[in-house]
């Protein structure tokens, strides 16, 4: 069974390649695919984790 989440970045590489003309082998995209797959979850994690909180209350009082 086929990755939904590989197919959105076989899909992403793609066009990405496309749009600045790069000419790659579908075996290439397909590992930068995986690769990217693999990172992302991680990635986010990471800028979940050293991203501070927001805090609304002052911009809400700022327009009071």
């Amino acid at each position: 069974m086929t990755d939904p989440t590989l197919e959105l970045w076989k899909t992403w590489v793609a066009l990405s390649l496309r749009l600045h003309g790069i000419d790659a082998e579908p075996e290439l995209q397909v590992r930068a695919a995986r690769t990217l797959a693999r990172l992302a979850p991680m990635a986010s994690s990471l800028a979940v984790a050293t991203t501070p909180q927001f805090d609304i209350h002052a911009v809400e009082q700022a327009h009071e």
